[in-house]
């Protein structure tokens, strides 16, 4: 019997063993889980295309020309900005009104 007990005794310290080293991967992986989709990138921001820019230098112009109000902007600016904001006209504008019309990067 003295031999049965102590196998299980050895058996149960191996169990602990490996239910701690569990635990700690456990928590290095919600560490990384955690930092990889909440924590704040540290500023590796994607570059910007030359069309992405021109397209934004558009889009303020007509933003500035219209005073923000999309019942101003004219037929051909429009149609560019119905293109371009797939039917999110307004969205773009309360967009562009919450920046100010401020300078690009």
């Amino acid at each position: 019997m003295t031999v049965g007990s102590k196998s299980r005794a050895k058996n149960q310290a191996v169990s602990l063993s490996v239910i701690i080293i569990s635990l700690i991967a456990l928590l290095v992986f919600l560490g990384w889980l955690y930092q990889h989709n909440f924590a704040e990138s540290k500023g590796a921001d994607v570059p910007i295309s030359a069309e992405a820019q021109a397209n934004d230098k558009k889009m303020r112009q007509i933003y500035q020309n219209s005073g923000g109000d999309l019942s101003r902007v004219s037929p051909e600016d429009r149609a560019w900005l119905h293109e371009y904001t797939r039917g999110r006209e307004q969205e773009a504008f309360d967009y562009y009104k919450g920046r100010r019309a401020g300078p690009t990067r």
